[in-house]
C-alpha cells in the first residue's frame, strides 16, 4: 500500500498537531465516469476510526468462517487491489466454500459500474446455495 496504517495514523498525528483538522476525499473512483456526490474533506478523526476497523477487520478475517464471495476491480483509485488475494487468503473460510471475482469494467463504485448486474447474479447465486 502506498501508505501503511501506522503511517497513516502518525500522519494523522502530525496533521492535527499543526491544527489540520480534515483530510482530502477523493470521490467519483469509477470506470464508467459519472458523477458521484462526496464530500470534499473528512475529519481526520473519521480517518482514525477507520483505520482501527481495518485493523480489527485483518485480525478478524482468519475467524471467518461462512462462504464468501470477494469482488473487486481490477482497479481501484481509493483501495489498493493487491490488497484483495491478500485479503483473500487470510479468510478462515474452507478455500471450497469462498471465492474471488475480479471485475475489469468497474473500479471502487462497483455498485454503479457496468458490472453491477455481474455482482448481484453472484450473489444471488450464493444465496441459492445456503
Amino acid at each position: 500500500p502506498l501508505l501503511s496504517l501506522a503511517m497513516a495514523v502518525r500522519l494523522g498525528a502530525l496533521l492535527r498537531a499543526v491544527g489540520v483538522r480534515y483530510w482530502f476525499q477523493v470521490a467519483g473512483d469509477m470506470k464508467a465516469g459519472g458523477f458521484e456526490l462526496g464530500y470534499n474533506r473528512v475529519p481526520l478523526t473519521a480517518l482514525e476510526e477507520l483505520f482501527g476497523m481495518m485493523q480489527s477487520t485483518q485480525a478478524a478475517l482468519p475467524s471467518v468462517a461462512c462462504p464468501v464471495t470477494l469482488v473487486s476491480g481490477t482497479v481501484d483509485h481509493e483501495v489498493p487491489v493487491s490488497r484483495v488475494p491478500e485479503i483473500f487468503d487470510r479468510l478462515g473460510t474452507a478455500s471450497e466454500s469462498k471465492r474471488l471475482i475480479w471485475l475489469e469494467n468497474s473500479y471502487h463504485e462497483i455498485p454503479r459500474e457496468s458490472d453491477a448486474p455481474l455482482v448481484l447474479q453472484s450473489i444471488i447465486d450464493v444465496l441459492c446455495t445456503l
